[in-house]
């Protein structure tokens, strides 16, 4: 948790609709997901493609991005 920022956000699109979350302020589900992952000896890594820049300054940047495979 500690390589995201106070205001990092979380989107995802759920059943069509867009679902927003503060990483931290959720950090205790996030810190339960990632112990299952510790506990079983399981790493995530994603294979992301097609990203697609729609916007960037200095200090953020928007983008679509489809995560393809999961491991």
């Amino acid at each position: 948790m500690s390589i995201f920022t106070d205001d990092a956000i979380d989107s995802r699109i759920i059943n069509n609709e867009e679902s927003i979350s503060k990483i931290r302020a959720n950090s205790k589900m996030y810190q339960e997901r990632m112990s299952y992952f510790i506990k079983n000896k399981m790493q995530r890594r994603h294979m992301m493609a097609n990203t697609l820049f729609l916007n960037q300054t200095n200090s953020s940047a928007d983008l679509e991005q489809y995560d393809v495979n999961h491991y």
